[in-house]
């Protein structure tokens, strides 16, 4: 609603990730909806998505794309000034997820970590948890990953900083390719469309990994010391968005 007084004009913004089995977005191509697909119109975030919708009986001159504000205003707002030459720590973010399966891979992961401690002994490890989802951890007395609620910390400034994130279906996965963190994903043995879903999220960003949970340990110990150098990797993706949305913001 915030957004219908300064673009009267437009139906809806995106405010998701939208795959072409939402049915929300996505309907049959019967009659009776032309009408509806011939006055809907949308302000949505990639071509990807235009060229979709436009698939699916959307008129094209009703769908504009722009880049997803929220980026691009957290993006800005986390970053000071001398971000960019300071020396990042090794920190790593587990990004939760609410409902199905997600909970019992995440808990696991964190129980992991806490009994290979000395492993990721130069490590600072966050959970944040989704914000509908209620704090299992309290119980565990973990001494290792520090779980914090949604509204407790800052999402975006933990991502300019984190050099990886793990998470199995958040669209955060999405957004932290902005941030140039590496994405850890965690194989759900119980999401058939996983694959397909992480694929569309990531599109084109290479700095990813599936990892069965089970395995993400031994995972870990192979390839540390690639995910440590990739922090220089990730402050040059970084520097790139920078530099544009700064740009973007003094027209």
């Amino acid at each position: 609603m915030a957004g219908y007084d300064k673009f009267p004009e437009i139906t809806e913004i995106q405010h998701g990730l939208i795959l072409d089995f939402h049915a929300q977005y996505i309907y049959p191509k019967i009659p009776a909806l032309n009408d509806y697909l011939r006055q809907k119109k949308m302000i949505v975030f990639s071509n990807d998505i235009r060229d979709l919708l436009i698939d699916r009986g959307y008129f094209s001159e009703n769908i504009k794309t722009a880049p997803n504000p929220k980026i691009y205003f957290y993006f800005l707002k986390s970053l000071e000034k001398d971000f960019f030459q300071k020396k990042l720590s090794p920190k790593i973010l587990i990004i939760s997820d609410w409902g199905g399966n997600f909970q019992k891979i995440f808990r696991k992961i964190v129980l992991e970590i806490e009994k290979n401690r000395k492993r990721f002994k130069d490590w600072e490890i966050s959970l944040i948890l989704h914000p509908t989802e209620e704090n299992v951890y309290e119980d565990l007395n973990l001494t290792k990953v520090k779980v914090f609620e949604n509204h407790e910390v800052s999402l975006w400034g933990i991502l300019s900083e984190a050099v990886c994130i793990i998470g199995i279906n958040s669209t955060v996965l999405g957004e932290a390719t902005y941030f140039g963190c590496f994405d850890i994903i965690l194989k759900d043995k119980e999401l058939e469309d996983q694959k397909y879903y992480i694929d569309w999220l990531c599109k084109g960003y290479s700095h990813k990994a599936m990892v069965p949970p089970e395995e993400f340990i031994e995972w870990f110990e192979i390839n540390e010391q690639k995910i440590i150098n990739h922090l220089s990797t990730k402050k040059e993706i970084m520097l790139k968005h920078y530099e544009k949305f700064l740009a973007k913001n003094r027209l």
